[in-house]
């Protein structure tokens, strides 16, 4: 079985606890199956302190029944191996009831546990991996004609490198002190498997840029000056759809007086030919990193990225 993760909203409750009703076979935790084995439970006391989770009855497959989709986690206490199961519906009229829509195994450990087992809710990795944190420093780099300069960098561990899930680069931040003849100078901005020389994935570009990237960048055919004051806000999804294969897309937003459009949204798909979305597979290999990198058409120029950031998303 494959361990699949929730597209909704993780929800809580205070102290929630409760206990599984008696089971045998593949029922209320007392068997041993494959990691992402979805499965009914009947659970009772207790059942009522649990927040409910709302993505349908039938077999769990990713996609919420009924938007935004709740879930939550729960554990053994007296599990040592610390198996983290899913609960992706326990929905009775609105309220938490007794009958569960799980998972097991979502941190790729399942155990046999006793029958009326007791059952409490946890917060997990993938808890705290959804949620957008950043260094809350700022980094300034030189961005030049040259090469690609990383704003962002993370390099997964082969267990985060999980079917469906979506990981995100983020830089903000603003171009300062500009060098050299001034004038007109292009944005290019790349995401990349491997390093500033690895596969690239997706990227976006206006003005004029040398060497540029293979993919067609679908942006606005404008230019944009560099100059002291810019800012810019620069956001890079890939979504691996196996091991060895993953989708991406770019968006970049530019603001300043210095800018020919004053609110220029440019946009980038992982494909040769631009606006088809991120349907188009990019084959990949090795363990990464993912990088965020940013690059001028001429010249050169400071950059300050305020908390440049990759994190993941379940």
């Amino acid at each position: 079985m494959a361990i699949i993760f929730p597209q909704g909203v993780e929800v809580f409750a205070n102290v929630a606890s409760c206990v599984a009703a008696a089971g045998s076979g593949g029922t209320n935790g007392t068997s041993n199956p494959a990691a992402g084995t979805p499965e009914s439970w009947t659970v009772s006391t207790g059942s009522t302190s649990f927040p409910v989770a709302n993505f349908g009855t039938g077999t769990f497959t990713g996609v919420s029944a009924t938007p935004p989709g709740n879930y939550f986690y729960v554990t053994d206490p007296a599990d040592t191996t610390h198996e983290i199961v899913l609960v992706y519906d326990n929905n009775s009229s609105g309220s938490p009831g007794t009958t569960w829509k799980v998972e097991r195994g979502m941190n790729g450990t399942t155990v046999a546990h006793a029958s009326g087992a007791t059952w409490v809710q946890v917060v997990t990795p993938f808890t705290l991996q959804n949620i957008k944190q950043t260094p809350g420093a700022q980094t300034a780099v030189t961005v030049n004609s040259t090469t690609e300069t990383v704003l962002a960098t993370y390099t997964p561990t082969s267990a985060e490198l999980i079917t469906g899930t979506t990981w995100e680069a983020v830089a903000f931040g603003t171009f300062t002190t500009p060098t050299g003849t001034s004038g007109v100078r292009g944005i290019q901005f790349c995401l990349r498997w491997g390093g500033v020389s690895g596969t690239l994935l997706a990227y976006l570009a206006t003005g004029s840029i040398a060497s540029a990237p293979t993919l067609t960048a679908n942006a606005p055919a404008t230019t944009t000056t560099v100059a002291a004051g810019s800012t810019f806000d620069v956001n890079g999804s890939v979504t691996w759809l196996s091991s060895t294969t993953a989708t991406a897309n770019l968006n970049a937003w530019y603001t300043g007086a210095s800018l020919t459009t004053t609110a220029n949204n440019a946009t980038t798909v992982n494909t040769a030919t631009s606006g088809q979305g991120s349907s188009t597979a990019v084959t990949i290999s090795g363990s990464g990193p993912l990088v965020l990198t940013c690059k001028l058409g001429s010249a050169s120029s400071t950059v300050v990225a305020t908390a440049p950031v990759i994190y993941r998303e379940a």
